[in-house]
């Protein structure tokens, strides 16, 4: 279960695509909400294998976007479980 609610809502989002493109305009246009909300860790623990690839996938957004932006990366946004197989 993902705990936060904006990265949920995404997640139950009916196009992933869609969900990606919402991410990157929520940083773009600088959302301090949803930044704020990011440095809450979500419990990787708790989420489904399902939930893991989608915050995989996100989590590379996130970690570029908020680069570009000059915000600070959550650390959590790099734990290794987020990461793809080679």
């Amino acid at each position: 279960m993902i705990g936060n609610r904006y990265l949920a809502e995404l997640y139950e989002a009916v196009d992933e695509d869609t969900a990606f493109n919402q991410v990157m305009e929520m940083i773009i246009s600088n959302d301090t909400d949803f930044i704020k909300s990011l440095n809450i860790p979500v419990d990787l623990s708790e989420c489904e294998p399902e939930e893991l690839i989608f915050l995989t996938k996100i989590a590379a957004i996130l970690d570029y976007y908020l680069q570009m932006a000059g915000k600070v990366v959550p650390q959590w946004l790099r734990d290794e479980r987020l990461s793809f197989e080679l």
